[in-house]
């Protein structure tokens, strides 16, 4: 089969959607989804959450249908048994992908290997708290919590959550597995890792951790089964949504209308651990990966 854009091995390419964004038409969105989709969005008591629900996976099946060159509510979806997305296809796309979302802000991870995922928080104060660290944080990433300083700790509080739910995202055991029987490295000043995994202690060796800024006041963080070579990362935005339910085989970006492929700005993330890219305004049009 014929694909628009398979990313290379080792590529991850993350794009970003505001879910709250007025000039979305959510009546047209809504029209490429799924009757199990639209059942999971109605289970929403709150018609905010609802609308949110439907942008996000519109914006899902559209992007993945530019991957493909499908049209958007041809895809079909299977569901891992914590719930991980799959594509249900008769032969399977050489690429994984993954997807998170926090209060407005919408996540897509496309990943050229077998295993992605991907995590992202809010940064908020009152949520950080100590007792929660207690209780589902191992003690190796408490100790690392504790010495980190006062100004910085609710960063690292979250930098600690994301690469643990990302983590656990990525292997599709959602909260089945104890967040305790892994560990982290915990300091968001420090390169993201994943440091021991218990009983199976050699699997540690098989992932790589790479965090990012996707937006102001937000912090995430991409696991992969395998090397990360390039990350890039570009924001959707509403002009590039079609009106109509054709195959979505162009992404236009604030500079270019090239395919998918010319669109993305990639960074390399193996030689530094930390990039100072300035963000722009929200939704971002880049991302700092550290």
């Amino acid at each position: 089969m014929a694909y628009l854009w398979i990313p290379p091995t080792g590529q991850v390419d993350v794009w970003c959607l505001s879910l709250d964004d007025p000039a979305v038409d959510v009546n047209i969105l809504a029209g490429l989804l799924s009757t199990d989709e639209h059942r999971r969005a109605s289970a929403f008591a709150c018609g905010h959450h609802q609308r949110r629900f439907v942008v996000a996976r519109a914006g899902l099946r559209w992007l993945l249908g530019a991957y493909l060159g499908r049209r958007p509510s041809a895809l079909r979806f299977r569901y891992g048994p914590h719930g991980k997305p799959e594509l249900d296809e008769v032969s399977a796309p050489p690429f994984s992908f993954n997807l998170a979302h926090a209060e407005g802000l919408a996540v897509y991870a496309v990943f050229g290997g077998r295993e992605v995922g991907v995590d992202i928080e809010r940064i908020r104060p009152e949520l950080a708290d100590a007792a929660i660290a207690t209780r589902f944080f191992s003690p190796l990433e408490q100790r690392q919590l504790a010495k980190v300083d006062s100004i910085h700790w609710t960063e690292a509080f979250f930098a600690c959550w994301t690469r643990k739910e990302a983590y656990l995202k990525a292997r599709g055991d959602g909260l089945s597995r104890p967040l305790d029987s892994f560990d982290v490295v915990v300091d968001p000043a420090r390169p993201p890792a994943l440091l021991a995994t218990r009983p199976d202690h050699w699997e540690a060796a098989r992932w790589r951790l790479s965090s990012f800024i996707p937006a102001p006041g937000f912090i995430g963080t991409l696991a992969v089964a395998g090397v990360i070579r390039n990350v890039s990362c570009s924001p959707l935005r509403v002009t590039h949504w079609s009106p109509t339910d054709q195959a979505p085989g162009r992404l236009k970006t604030p500079k270019t209308t090239e395919t998918l492929c010319h669109s993305l700005a990639a960074f390399r993330c193996e030689k530094s651990p930390m990039f100072s890219l300035r963000p722009p305004a929200y939704p971002p049009a880049r991302a700092i990966f550290f």
